[in-house]
């Protein structure tokens, strides 16, 4: 069965245009969603600009709810607040409360030199393990904002 030489070149001509066709709003598509992702960063520069402390950061936050980059802003400034209080737990229970005092060294005697000795080598013990727990806990405070980022996809 032979076919009209007409046809064939009518439908090779469609699959030629419809494939520059397609080229051509690829190209567009990927052009757009740049042209997006600029407005979208200069947006969200322009939402931080003046924002200068918590609450500020709260405000814009219920302004702009579906705002990643100040969803993860929310999230790094809430770890890092917990980190903080962390940290002066931390660093609270390094000195034992009797160091605090002062010693008035012309009526102390051997069982109160003692009983500070003691306690300075309670604080150096420590102190001695506080640096293990410090780096914790800034590890967790970085693991915190790391999956924050990664969930928001930013």
């Amino acid at each position: 069965m032979s076919s009209n030489p007409n046809s064939s070149a009518r439908v090779r001509i469609a699959f030629l245009f419809l494939f520059v066709l397609l080229g051509v709003a690829t190209y567009f598509a990927i052009d757009l969603s740049k042209f997006q992702e600029r407005l979208s960063t200069q947006e969200d520069h322009e939402i931080l600009q003046g924002i200068t402390n918590p609450s500020q950061l709260e405000d814009a936050l219920k302004q702009h709810p579906s705002n990643n980059i100040l969803r993860l802003m929310a999230k790094a400034a809430k770890a890092a607040d917990d980190a903080r209080s962390a940290i002066d737990r931390l660093s609270a229970q390094i000195e034992p409360a009797t160091l605090s005092k002062e010693i008035d060294f012309n009526s102390t005697n051997r069982n109160n030199l003692d009983a500070f000795r003691s306690d300075l080598r309670k604080a150096e013990a420590n102190a001695a393990s506080f640096l293990p727990r410090y780096v914790a806990i800034f590890k967790a405070e970085h693991d915190q904002v790391e999956s924050a980022a990664r969930s928001l996809h930013a």
